[in-house]
């Protein structure tokens, strides 16, 4: 049984942690809903399908090197369940100590402003200082190359018309060259034309080649064209073009912009430098060991999350090592080992597939129950969405809107409902119907949650459910005959502090209850 079926409501909330409500999810879908035993297939296939690789290996080194990286595998696996682990213990602190860290940053409200005023004028002042460092190596490099930032625009800007002029007639003499057929080429034209003509007696008398060769030649030869540009060289014509084409921009505008910017910023450092000495003396330096334990802390979570990811990356790089091996078959094939090989991807498919085929039965209960019991966003939930892969398994809710409520935005009592509703739709489509229990049932839910707890939660929950309640959360006088028709058997426990011991005697706090 799921360990999340005997749970404190006064918890639920921390549940709703992204990393919490994941392994919540997942390790329901496993064992409650029945897809452990396919996974524990498909782990039991790989590990059947190495020890037989490493058997088939011909050569011992390969085997035992084989056999080896299994070893650091296995190693590596432990190391990243003993880093999850802490990191769950981590996580755990975060949740519990976030009260206290708030009201401790709290007081040092005061010191951290003045702190961050230091800070930001310090980093004003050397701000300052950089862009005069940026200004003066603008100007010196405008200096060396002012002839292209000033010169060649102002000349092209001169001799644009006379350039295009110049490009102009070099075109037409180009064209005009290239369209001109060399004499051999008009031969070969005419001796087949001719032929042609005479096979199908469409000329009459004797015609020469070579007089109509010498005839269209002539005929054919463009006038030339005068160029008046011709002491012009090819690369001269080409550094025309590309000096027509430069689009080069004067930078002096901006560089006498930031000048006048800088002279004013230079004028405020000396009082820039006043304020921070004066701010300084204000600091008290008290000591806040508590902030520090619970920050560093926050970044040991980040460092076991690094960790985590390098222990998985290792994992990748010996799995791919453990399928690079060139195992000798026997010349017939062995269907066995060809199976095995087959089989885990298969479990893991068939787990995915079952859970695609259970998520959406999943998400329609719990996008009912929701907009039932989740009194602040009664009747607007339109979807609820569960991924379809185990290995990443996500949750998100879905305003009517189209946004996304965020789970880390819900109040304390808005998060236990949620928390109990998706245990409650993960308990309803499992494989088998186990009791549930809650201790502390109300939690931290307020008024109207309650009365709708008591009133939709509790009697569809489960065909057995045990609620540990103390008579301020379920009221003997206003909220017991609420739930009255859906109970069994009541019990309350009255503690003897001389005899310390516990009597159970029926009734709940004097109020019977017709069975």
């Amino acid at each position: 049984m799921s360990r999340y079926f005997l749970f404190d409501a006064m918890e639920a909330g921390n549940l709703l942690k992204e990393d919490q409500l994941n392994k919540v999810i997942k390790e329901n879908i496993e064992n409650v809903m029945g897809f452990n035993k396919y996974i524990q297939l498909a782990k039991a296939s790989e590990t059947l399908y190495q020890q037989y690789t490493a058997q088939r290996l011909q050569v011992e080194n390969e085997k035992k090197e084989y056999l080896g990286l299994i070893e650091q595998k296995n190693k590596f696996q432990a190391s990243h369940k003993m880093v999850q682990q802490l990191l769950q213990d981590a996580l755990q602190y975060s949740v519990a100590g976030k009260e206290l860290y708030d009201n401790l940053k709290a007081g040092l409200n005061q010191e951290t402003t003045i702190k961050n005023k230091i800070e930001q004028t310090v980093a004003t002042i050397d701000g300052i200082h950089k862009k005069e460092a940026i200004y003066r190596e603008d100007i010196e490099n405008f200096v060396k190359d002012i002839e292209l930032n000033v010169c060649i625009p102002k000349i092209v800007e001169a001799l644009k018309s006379e350039i295009h002029l110049i490009l102009k007639a070099k075109n037409e003499q180009q064209q005009n060259n290239s369209t001109n057929l060399s004499r051999e080429q008009i031969e070969t034209i005419s001796f087949a034309i001719l032929n042609y003509l005479q096979q199908n007696k469409l000329v009459l008398g004797d015609v020469k080649l070579e007089q109509l060769v010498d005839h269209v030649w002539r005929t054919s030869q463009n006038l030339p064209i005068k160029d008046e540009y011709h002491f012009l060289e090819f690369s001269e014509v080409k550094a025309l073009e590309n000096l027509l084409n430069n689009r080069a921009a004067n930078p002096f505008p901006m560089l006498n912009q930031q000048q006048v910017d800088l002279n004013l910023s230079l004028a405020q450092i000396p009082i820039f430098e006043a304020q921070a000495e004066q701010m300084k003396a204000q600091i008290t330096g008290t000591d806040y060991a508590i902030l520090k334990a619970y920050e560093d802390n926050e970044a040991g979570i980040k460092k076991l999350e690094t960790q985590i990811a390098e222990a998985q990356g290792e994992i990748t790089k010996i799995d791919k090592r453990l399928h690079q091996y060139d195992i000798q078959m026997s010349q017939e094939p062995d269907p066995r080992y060809e199976a095995l090989g087959k089989l885990k991807a298969f479990f893991e498919e068939v787990a995915n597939q079952l859970l695609k085929t259970k998520k959406q039965q999943i998400e329609l209960k719990m996008k009912q129950d929701l907009n039932v019991n989740l009194a602040a966003y009664r009747d607007v939930i339109a979807k609820v969405e569960l991924s379809e892969n185990l290995s990443n398994l996500t949750f998100k809710i879905y305003h009517q809107a189209g946004n996304e409520i965020y789970l880390n935005q819900l109040n304390t009592a808005s998060k236990q409902v949620v928390v109990q509703v998706l245990l409650k739709a993960l308990h309803e489509f499992g494989d088998y119907d186990p009791p549930v229990m809650i201790d502390t049932v109300m939690g931290v839910l307020d008024e109207t949650s309650r009365s709708t707890v008591l009133e939709n939660y509790f009697p569809e929950l489960s065909h057995q459910t045990i609620l540990l309640s103390s008579d301020s959360e379920i009221r003997p006088q206003t909220d017991l005959s609420k739930i009255e028709p859906f109970i069994s058997k009541v019990y309350t426990l009255e503690r003897d502090r001389e005899r310390q011991s516990t009597e159970v005697i029926i009734g709940y706090f004097g109020k019977t209850v017709n069975a």
